[in-house]
């Protein structure tokens, strides 16, 4: 199992930002098992202010761009969910010109760093 992370940002405004902390109070049920179904795993998205960070599990062989196209092409509700939450979201100014949620490359993981110095006998 591998895990994504994402950034993006919501429009700065707290009527904005309250509309889309209800929304994913009570997610669609066809939106999760439609995720469930193309192979994610878990999902989760955190907030601070007006940043989003999103963790997703999925299956090592998971290829991103072809799982999510096949979400939203076969999951009904999943096209309009995605309209309405882009009108809260912005880019980040980091984001790539293809990029909506941006990818975020890990920096540092203490479990990996304790693996090599168990490896090392350190």
């Amino acid at each position: 199992m591998k895990q994504l992370a994402f950034a993006l940002d919501l429009r700065e405004d707290p009527a904005v930002i309250a509309a889309y902390d209800a929304y994913h109070a009570a997610v669609w049920p066809e939106l999760l098992r439609g995720m469930r179904a193309v192979g994610i795993r878990s999902q989760r998205i955190f907030r601070t202010g007006n940043r989003l960070f999103m963790l997703v599990e999925v299956d090592d062989d998971f290829d991103w761009d072809r799982q999510w196209a096949s979400y939203m092409a076969h999951t009904d509700r999943a096209p309009e969910w995605d309209r309405l939450m882009r009108g809260f979201q912005q880019r980040v100014p980091s984001a790539g010109p293809n990029d909506w949620w941006t990818p975020m490359p890990k920096v540092y993981d203490m479990n990996e760093q304790l693996a090599a110095l168990d490896d090392a006998g350190a």
